[in-house]
């Protein structure tokens, strides 16, 4: 007589921290994933007609791509899981975030067993997608370097690379703040999130304020063109990879010296575009005892010049959404429009930009817990800031 056994199939279900999947599952699902949802034809915002759902560039839908569609591996991979995660989200309405939520994804927090290499998922130089490991142990070193030189918000070059560090440094210091101990899975999942949201956020604050600035411009009649001049000795000097950074002023941090020292508490305030200042101490950043850390280069543009508002700006719904709005435009980084006004009234303007992009957020969390109370998973929902 012979006993038959069924071998247990198991469902991704992309949690991550100490619940998460193995290894090995995680690349598998990811990379079926990268597929069949095409998270590389991905547009910027979802698609809000209705309900929130993936929205892709015409013609590029996966449901056009017949080849890729496979019902019992869709089951098998948890497409409708996939979807969850990265729809399901309060920070969903900022730009090109689906697409990297997906990015964080695939930080791994070790190696394959059974995987002999890394797969790649797409080489494409202006929209990379890939694996990369980043374990949970990790010194803080590593946590700022793997965050900072990742492929997230890749393709907006807004935010250069000397800030990227700058608030990987400080998310994993606020981390290092409330936790003493080494670093778990759950410590890992949480400072890649954090990396993610406020990485975010800055980039949609400055995607507003831009088409701000450009839309006014259209409104007072600005000459488009402004005299043309040679780089100064400051703007040749920003052209600098991340490598070329290797003193800073001292500080507290045990893992990267900022030119001032950056509280848990503290909250990280996006620059200004179309501003100028130096590093503060004329300092440039270094990584203590980690001789071999390096980043890819990056153009640095110009930092913001600190600026203390009077009297802080109000806003109202009707205003932020009218001012959201205008992210859709599309904007040039070298928009000449940003000259238009003094420096206070484009911080008070900025300030606007931000509390735009917090009341969006903000309404999409309770929108997603009154849902999640509506059909009983009201403890599902992340409680994320």
């Amino acid at each position: 007589m012979f006993l038959f056994t069924r071998k247990t199939v198991r469902i991704p279900t992309y949690i991550q921290g100490e619940a998460e999947d193995p290894v090995d599952l995680q690349i598998k699902s990811l990379q079926y994933m990268f597929n069949r949802l095409q998270v590389e034809n991905l547009v910027p915002f979802l698609n809000s007609n209705g309900g929130y759902e993936l929205k892709y560039k015409p013609g590029l839908s996966p449901e056009l791509v017949t080849d890729i569609i496979n019902d019992k591996l869709d089951v098998m991979y948890n497409k409708a899981g996939m979807e969850q995660t990265l729809v399901e989200d309060e920070h969903r309405i900022l730009v090109d975030f689906a697409k990297n939520k997906f990015r964080t994804l695939c930080i791994l927090s070790g190696t394959p067993h059974r995987i002999k290499r890394l797969p790649e998922l797409s080489s494409s130089k202006g929209n990379p997608f890939g694996f990369s490991v980043l374990k949970p142990s990790a010194s803080d070193d590593e946590y700022v370097q793997a965050l900072a030189s990742s492929n997230i918000y890749f393709e907006h070059t807004s935010i250069d690379m000397a800030q990227r560090v700058e608030l990987a440094c400080a998310v994993v210091a606020a981390r290092r703040g409330a936790s003493a101990k080494t670093f778990d899975k759950d410590d890992r999942a949480f400072i890649i999130r954090e990396y993610l949201t406020k990485l975010a956020f800055d980039v949609q604050t400055q995607r507003i304020y831009r088409a701000s600035m450009v839309s006014q411009k259209q409104v007072l009649a600005v000459p488009s063109r402004l005299p043309s001049r040679s780089p100064s000795p400051s703007r040749l000097q920003n052209q600098r990879s991340i490598g070329d950074f290797r003193s800073l002023a001292a500080s507290n941090s045990p893992f990267l010296k900022l030119p001032s020292p950056i509280s848990s508490t503290q909250d990280l305030k996006p620059h200004i575009p179309g501003e100028t200042r130096a590093l503060p101490g004329k300092a440039a950043f270094t990584v203590q005892n980690t001789p071999n850390l390096q980043f890819p280069a990056f153009a640095l543009p110009p930092l913001l010049k600190p600026h203390v508002l009077k009297k802080k700006q109000s806003m109202g719904i009707l205003n932020a959404d009218a001012l959201y709005a205008l992210s859709a435009l599309p904007v040039k980084l070298n928009e000449p429009a940003l000259l238009v006004q003094s420096s206070e009234e484009r911080a008070d303007l900025f300030e606007q930009c931000k509390s735009a992009v917090v009341i969006k957020i903000d309404r999409e969390r309770k929108l997603l817990r009154s849902l999640a109370v509506e059909i009983g998973h009201g403890e599902g929902i992340e409680n994320l800031s």
